[in-house]
């Protein structure tokens, strides 16, 4: 019989439910930061305490630390070339949440938006 062990297939769902968090995360710290003051070089401390200020930021966090625990079981339970080719294809999940929910288009969700957007979604 050459059928998936309960560990590697909970590891498989896992790097879903992370790669979904993940970018999920992404999305709610962007819709965020777009919502809070402009950050002033000038005073880092400042700009940091109105992001975390921010309901949507402060989530994304929270989110993207969900989805960080999920990673490190992913990857305790499932070999590593499984659960990264599965946590690479979060990409896809980044597109079809960015369009669908935060009405933003696919292509800027891949990488060929406006500098801005990938600016804000980066922090």
């Amino acid at each position: 019989m050459s059928g998936v062990s309960l560990a590697v297939g909970m590891g498989l769902i896992c790097a879903l439910l992370s790669a979904l968090g993940t970018n999920l995360s992404f999305l709610f710290k962007y819709k965020g930061a777009v919502a809070a003051p402009d950050v002033e070089m000038r005073h880092p401390l400042r700009s940091a305490i109105d992001l975390f200020r921010s309901k949507w930021w402060s989530i994304g966090w929270g989110v993207a630390a969900l989805a960080f625990g999920l990673h490190v079981a992913a990857l305790s339970l499932a070999p590593i070339s499984i659960g990264q080719a599965v946590l690479a294809g979060g990409l896809v999940f980044l597109a079809v949440l960015a369009e669908r929910f935060f009405g933003l288009s696919s292509g800027a969700a891949s990488g060929s938006g406006s500098a801005s957007w990938r600016f804000r979604l980066a922090c």
